[in-house]
């Protein structure tokens, strides 16, 4: 495919020679990525839209860079693709409130100039956008640009003799390509009288001619609509009307004071609309206007890009939706075009398959011809529309286990089997959420305890799980925390003070807190907590203790070496030997209930000074 660039002819406005070396390259990937698309019905389609062309001022360098990259790389992947048809989607020029028509004229100039050779010897479709009458600049120059001279600018590239005109003024026609049961309908949605603003409009004998077209469809023939505005955008939501009432076979609608009905009229295997008008990337449903609202009906509209270094998805940052209802951006996802590289423009090519029901957008711009992960300017979508459904076999998680800490958090990634299915829709569930939470893949530890986290195919049926953990965070010495009392002891008759000269007491230690996902608390301390945790002199000194909620004594017993049992629940105590004072304590047998109720609290004491004790709960020394 490299050796076709070179195949430019010489002598043309763009010679081979003349285009960057990335300009080359970027399409060069963009061919190898169509190619990988390609089956034996694909329609391949070239499409570029919103170059926006200014030629003075601030932002003028950079703005007819991009619009002539974008023209070098349409021609160089004109070479190396098989095209069966290309498209240009409007806004030719800025057309902004002080644009005269000269200066209009002359973006219509540059940009065709652009794209006359890319285009050249293919069929083509280009129609108008709501800046190129230059009615944003009427209120200052008194003048327009008319149907008539717009059409001399862009519509007469549609009339090749064999294309349908509906208007030899206006632009708008139809094409069938017999070899791939295919109508092509490309619409003026800036087809007004005398704008003085932005163009946002179908005629009346546009939107019958329309109803007309779709009717006359040819049995079993997909439809692909083109134009520069989303169909339910606007003033031109009515036009989406029509299409609906196509789709649907409604019984009755009325078009510019005609009755219409399309009963029995729908003859089409698909529908779909490729547009500008936005400069982003958005794929979605058109609506129709149900009381001031957009409701959503079974046909998808997909976006093209814009090739304007500047207006990459201006809507995606709007706080709302246009109109409607309907957010016609992607809110979020902000790009940036980039000056001298492939990313300084973007259009898209897009692969058709009727078979698969799938379009593919191919994106120039995506910056792949210089690595894989790069992506400013735009990205590759594929797009299902239709009825076929592949059927999912299975789904697994990224793991299958693990560990956190309350309020922690983890996320999950489901992959759904195969990677073609048709509906790859995920839901989650927890089955403790006392301990975890689950949001979208997103699990959040809440309290100490184990769950199951399981993912569940919409379609299918299938599942994968996730054990989550759920431990205390680790504290390192927590005396402090807890806290200590000097010169006393614990009586294991009632569990108050006595008093003890050299004697500690560890404070009232929250077991319910602690408690673990095994129903044990680990308990280790060191340093001077007294001279012997054993059996021998002063053991009657050190003792244990537990406490109910409201503090009141439940049981006691002393600190020598061994276990002793307490109804469910089980004390374990282990010793490093005298010289480090260092002992184990592990309760066992801690329920949510029992830890909550008489077994809430423990206490400890022995011989010794609290400055001196090192106290880890459920873990080890540094």
């Amino acid at each position: 495919m490299s050796a076709a660039i070179t195949n430019i002819t010489a002598g043309d406005n763009i010679d081979h020679e003349d285009i960057p070396a990335y300009v080359k390259a970027e399409a060069l990937a963009v061919a190898e990525r169509v190619k990988a698309k390609l089956q034996n019905d694909s329609i391949v389609i070239l499409t570029a839209s919103d170059s926006h062309q200014i030629e003075t001022g601030t932002n003028a360098t950079n703005t007819m860079t991009g619009n002539l990259h974008a023209g070098m790389a349409l021609k160089a992947l004109s070479y190396m693709l098989p095209i069966d048809f290309a498209a240009y989607l409007g806004d030719y020029t800025a057309g902004s409130s002080t644009t005269t028509i000269a200066e209009g004229k002359q973006h219509f100039k540059s940009i065709n100039e652009y794209i006359d050779e890319a285009f050249r010897g293919l069929v083509q479709f280009r129609t108008v956008g709501n800046h190129d009458p230059l009615g944003y600049s009427y209120s200052a120059t008194g003048s327009y640009l008319t149907q008539a001279e717009l059409y001399q600018l862009i519509g007469k590239y549609n009339d090749d003799g064999v294309t349908v005109m509906g208007s030899t003024t206006v632009g708008y026609c139809y094409r069938d390509f017999t070899a791939k049961n295919l109508r092509v309908i490309c619409l003026n949605t800036a087809d007004v009288a005398a704008p003085t603003g932005g163009a946002e409009a179908c005629s009346d004998a546009q939107k019958k001619w329309f109803a007309d077209t779709l009717i006359s469809t040819p049995q079993g023939y997909g439809v692909l609509i083109l134009s520069h505005h989303p169909l339910d955008w606007g003033n031109i939501m009515s036009v989406s009307h029509i299409l609906r009432a196509y789709v649907e076979e409604q019984s009755s609608i009325n078009i510019g004071g005609t009755a219409y009905s399309f009963t029995n009229k729908n003859k089409s295997a698909w529908v779909l609309q490729i547009h500008g008008h936005v400069h982003t990337f958005t794929v979605d449903n058109l609506h129709w206007n149900n009381s001031g609202t957009g409701v959503p009906y079974d046909v998808k509209r997909i976006a093209c890009p814009c090739t304007n270094f500047y207006r990459t998805n201006e809507y995606g940052n709007n706080s709302g939706a246009e109109y409607y209802g309907i957010e016609f951006g992607t809110p979020g996802d902000t790009r940036s075009k980039v000056a001298g590289g492939p990313s300084d423009t973007a259009f898209c090519v897009y692969v058709i398959n009727p078979s698969q029901q799938k379009v593919y957008a191919i994106c120039y711009g995506t910056g792949q011809s210089i690595n894989s992960a790069y992506e400013i300017a735009g990205y590759d979508r594929e797009i299902y529309w239709g009825s076929v459904v592949i059927p999912v076999t299975g789904v697994t998680l990224n793991a299958s286990s693990g560990t956190l800490n309350p309020g922690g958090t983890t996320t999950l990634t489901a992959t759904v089997a195969p990677a073609n299915a048709t509906n790859k829709s995920v839901t989650w569930s927890s089955s403790n959420t006392n301990v975890a939470t689950v949001n979208g893949g997103i699990v959040t530890a809440v309290a100490v305890g184990s769950a199951t986290i399981t993912c569940t195919t919409t379609d299918g049926g299938f599942t994968a799980t996730y054990t989550l953990t759920v431990e205390k965070a680790k504290e390192g010495n927590v005396i402090g925390k807890i806290g200590y009392t000097d010169g006393k002891r614990i009586s294991t008759g009632d569990g108050t003070y006595r008093d003890l000269t050299s004697g500690v007491v560890i404070e009232y230690i929250d077991l319910n807190e602690y408690r673990q996902s095994d129903n044990t608390v680990v308990i280790r301390t060191k340093g001077a907590l007294m001279q012997s945790w054993q059996s021998g002199t002063n053991y009657n000194n050190n003792a244990y203790v537990f406490y109910n909620a409201s503090k009141g004594y439940t049981v006691a017993s002393y600190l020598t070496e061994g276990t002793n049992t307490h109804g469910s629940v089980t004390v374990t105590r282990s010793f490093a030997g005298d010289t480090d004072n260092t002992m184990t304590l592990t309760i066992s047998g801690l329920s949510s209930s029992v830890a909550s109720g008489s077994y809430h609290y423990l206490r400890l004491c022995g011989l010794g000074s609290g400055a001196n004790i090192d106290l880890r709960i459920n873990e080890d020394f540094d």
